[in-house]
């Protein structure tokens, strides 16, 4: 804007001067910043406003320019967050501790007739068909529920719409993991059965003699690993102590006093030679692609959420908005 010299109208008393409210000062800004847009040149702008209010060409720029300063200085008040906004990023955090994978040695179950499972703060729920549906602990609180919902409509109403069916997916396809991964137990536990007579009881409570369900766990697991090109178990993890037959922290045999330390030895090799074979089923290595993919998901889901409870102001809206 060109600046305007010192006029009689800066060194004199103007007759009749008029007060000049804030709203008229605000009427001259919008008018001057209008009129600009137009295509009008400032200095006829300044001389239509002073003629107009009665005051020089340098006091309508001074209005314009304390309207301008005072629109910044609103809009640079603090940014208060409410007690709701507080409580959807801890809960975003919360839903991030919970997305997780389950460790290999954990994700075996040995009574798909049990209608609960609870997997390191996850929640399985299985039907009568014996099929497993993913419950996040955050589901089921009673006093999270609508939070939970108010949290999900936040994503959803927001750029992070895509976090909601990531979730769902996620929880899909732990249900299909889990289920190859007791479909792969089942396998083992019958070829165990035809080719070497071992049987693996079920609801095994660590007291019993014979097969323990790590016998089967442990096989299941190594070969899921080898499949994926890692070395899980070694020579060194086996162990006899006393008569029971030990892998890694795993008991997977308990012999009676009367048994020999041949017959322990021969159910290692049969247990080594199970890990090998397993590893080579088609379904075990399908079981390591989805436990990459889930892993993938694992991750992008995390770091989504750790955007959004990161975020500057939370976005999105729901029902529990002030």
């Amino acid at each position: 804007m060109t600046k305007l010299g010192d006029t009689k109208w800066d060194r004199e008393e103007l007759p009749n001067k008029k007060h000049v409210s804030h709203a008229d000062k605000q009427a001259i800004a919008e008018y001057y910043q209008a009129g600009l847009k137009t295509g009008r040149s400032s200095e006829d702008l300044l001389a239509e406003l002073a003629d107009q209010y009665n005051r020089s060409s340098r006091q309508i720029q001074r209005y314009i320019a304390e309207v301008a300063a005072g629109e910044a200085g609103f809009k640079q008040k603090p940014y208060e967050e409410t007690h709701h906004k507080q409580k959807m990023r801890e809960l975003a955090r919360k839903l991030m501790q919970e997305i997780k994978l389950l460790p290999i040695l954990n994700s075996f179950f040995i009574d798909l007739n049990v209608k609960r499972y609870f997997r390191h703060e996850l929640s399985l729920v299985i039907n009568e068909g014996q099929e497993i549906t993913v419950k996040l602990p955050i589901e089921e609180e009673e006093n999270m529920t609508h939070l939970y919902k108010g949290l999900l409509s936040h994503l959803q109403t927001s750029n992070f719409s895509k976090i909601v069916d990531d979730i769902d997916t996620w929880k899909e396809k732990m249900a299909n993991f889990l289920q190859n991964c007791n479909r792969l137990f089942t396998q083992v536990n019958k070829e165990l059965e035809t080719n070497y007579h071992i049987s693996i009881p079920v609801g095994d409570k660590g007291k019993q003699l014979g097969f323990t369900p790590g016998f089967t766990i442990t096989i299941c697991a190594d070969a899921i690993e080898h499949a994926r090109g890692a070395v899980y178990i070694t020579d060194d993890w086996y162990r006899c102590e006393g008569v029971k037959l030990i892998c890694g922290a795993y008991t997977i045999y308990r012999g009676s006093p009367e048994e020999s330390d041949e017959k322990l030895k021969h159910y290692e090799s049969v247990h080594k030679k199970m890990r090998v074979e397993c590893a080579k089923r088609k379904l075990t290595k399908e079981i390591t692609e989805q436990s990459d993919e889930l892993n993938n998901i694992t991750t992008r889901i995390k770091q989504e959420l750790g955007k959004f409870a990161d975020t500057e102001r939370i976005p999105g809206h729901c029902a529990l908005c002030g």
